[in-house]
């Protein structure tokens, strides 16, 4: 389990936040934001600087911001609704379906439907889908645990039956922690 925690810290993580608009005061916290991740040992994209913003369509933005995302392990999105570019860069997180974290938003959210309570229920799904993928190096040690006292006792039908829920597992982990882009931290994570 260490190596697993070790691993979280050098992840890629690829910011939405607000550029064009963006007011001193929340560039400031971005980048604080930014440099303690960074402290943490975690790549940041983090557009005002990763992006040359000089860019008279936008395309080249939200292109550099794509190949970005597809490497990332997790997008953090500092939420302003006013950010044209940044509904553009949640529709790519949501469609690559990538594990997201809502670290702030910036205006109060309205009645009904809209994109702050998708972020929500989004992280909510995020969260829930790692605390799974975190419960598997233990459900995986376990079943290895059994299946070598099996093997000791010479009992090869049992040692067998876990061998087989020891690859269903590492198969029902692979599926999953791609589902994320995380599937090398925790093949790591689990020493395979």
């Amino acid at each position: 389990m260490i190596a697993h925690q070790e691993k979280r810290n050098n992840m890629k993580i690829h910011l939405i936040c607000p550029v064009r608009g963006v007011t001193d005061e929340q560039q400031k916290e971005i980048d604080d934001y930014a440099k303690s991740l960074e402290t943490q040992g975690h790549t940041v994209h983090n557009p005002k600087y990763a992006v040359d913003q000089d860019d008279e369509t936008g395309y080249r933005i939200c292109w550099g911001h794509l190949q970005s995302m597809k490497i990332a392990n997790r997008v953090d999105i500092f939420w302003d609704v006013t950010s044209k570019g940044s509904h553009f860069d949640v529709g790519m997180a949501f469609a690559m379906n990538k594990a997201i974290k809502l670290v702030k938003a910036y205006q109060p959210d309205n009645e009904g439907k809209s994109y702050l309570k998708v972020l929500q229920e989004y992280q909510k799904e995020t969260e829930r889908c790692q605390k799974i993928l975190d419960a598997y190096p233990a459900l995986i040690q376990n079943v290895r645990d059994e299946k070598l006292i099996h093997v000791k006792v010479q009992n090869w039908e049992k040692a067998t039956e876990a061998r087989m829920k020891e690859r269903d597992l590492l198969e029902s982990l692979e599926q999953a922690a791609n589902h994320f882009n995380l599937i090398d931290i925790y093949k790591q994570a689990i020493n395979l």
